[in-house]
């Protein structure tokens, strides 16, 4: 066996290892901190990644014949087809709204429950990981845009189920005083058409260092909502 090829097998296995230590520590995190994935669909990529190189890890450490060959090719894509099918059928539960600073420093993330509307904040850590910050008063039936005015504020425009417009605004880092702010602004036209007409003017106070700054957003429009 060549040497480079020794040296990619063990590679792909580092790869596997910390992969795996990652989904441990998770679950760990998870039991003592209450904290989880920022987006769940997270734990299922991890796990494919895990199968993935493992498999390769073990095809280019070990000679194999056909046989075996042809058998671990299988395992990976029962295992890879396996996670597939659990990430959908979650997606189908749960509803991640997840989005990364311009800056890449910050990571805004919502979980709605797609039956009820119900969805909570999150506030990130490591940006891998999250707490549930607090709930969003209104449930969400519709997704709108999600804008980063900066990169420590972002907001998400969003239809509740009496078909009103809603903002919530996330802030981080020294703004994270901020309570975040809903506002209702404008009914749905309804009729069929997927538009939401301008947003009116809102006006925000932010703690910054030595004194408070006002952000004022107006003539926002948003169209197609998601469910």
């Amino acid at each position: 066996m060549k040497k480079w090829v020794k040296r990619m097998g063990i590679l792909t296995f580092l790869v596997t290892l910390v992969f795996f230590c990652l989904q441990v520590c998770s679950l760990i995190v998870q039991y003592i901190y209450q904290a989880e994935y920022i987006d769940d669909r997270l734990f299922y990529l991890f796990n494919m990644v895990i199968v993935t190189f493992l498999g390769i890890s073990i095809f280019l450490m070990i000679s194999l014949n056909k046989k075996f060959i042809t058998l671990i090719t299988s395992i990976i894509v029962i295992l890879i087809s396996i996670n597939v099918y659990l990430m959908y059928e979650r997606n189908q539960e749960i509803k991640n709204i997840t989005n990364l600073s311009p800056n890449g420093k910050e990571v805004f993330a919502i979980k709605k429950k797609r039956e009820t509307g119900e969805a909570t904040y999150y506030r990130s850590y490591f940006k891998l990981f999250g707490r549930p910050h607090q709930e969003v008063p209104d449930a969400i039936d519709r997704v709108g845009n999600l804008k980063w005015l900066t990169d420590d504020i972002a907001v998400l425009t969003y239809m509740d189920k009496n078909q009103d417009i809603q903002q919530f605004v996330g802030t981080y880092g020294d703004r994270r005083m901020v309570r975040p702010i809903i506002m209702s602004v404008v009914t749905y036209a309804g009729s069929g058409k997927e538009e939401i007409r301008k947003l009116p003017l809102i006006r925000m106070e932010l703690p910054s260092c030595n004194r408070a700054t006002i952000i004022f957003l107006t003539g926002i429009t948003y169209n197609n909502l998601e469910h």
